[in-house]
């Protein structure tokens, strides 16, 4: 689940696999077809520039805010 949550906030639901057996096929079609592969590097790659994922100073703001609150709290 922590795997699925990453992924999809990485903007890449398509690489959440429900089972085992459906992460194997995935791995296998990305092995065969190297063109589906460039693609989804392609995809991420143009996603850090807009994934909340990948912005280390809104992470950082949010995760202060949520301790803040925390400690109003106490």
């Amino acid at each position: 689940r922590v795997a699925a949550s990453i992924v999809g906030a990485a903007g890449m639901p398509e690489l959440i696999a429900p089972s085992l057996a459906e992460s194997e096929s995935l791995a296998l079609k990305f092995a065969r077809e190297p063109d589906c592969m460039a693609r989804v590097r392609a995809k991420l790659a143009a996603n850090r520039e807009t994934c909340a994922l990948f912005d280390v100073e809104r992470y950082t703001r949010n995760l202060e805010a949520i301790y803040t609150r925390m400690m109003e709290t106490i």
